[in-house]
């Protein structure tokens, strides 16, 4: 959709391994977090610009 590239998507999820995470890159999400996530990781995610 219009607009769409300028979302970012994280994996927010309870499966860590490295296959796990090709999977999290290969359904095109832009990161992949295990949970519970660190509060630090959310904000350094959410503070990012967005591509340009």
């Amino acid at each position: 959709m219009p607009g769409g590239d300028a979302l970012k998507l994280v994996a927010l999820t309870g499966w860590g391994q490295a296959k796990d995470r090709e999977r999290t890159r290969d359904s095109v999400f832009d990161h992949h977090l295990v949970k519970p996530a660190a509060l630090e990781a959310l904000q350094a995610l959410l503070g990012e610009a967005p591509p340009a």
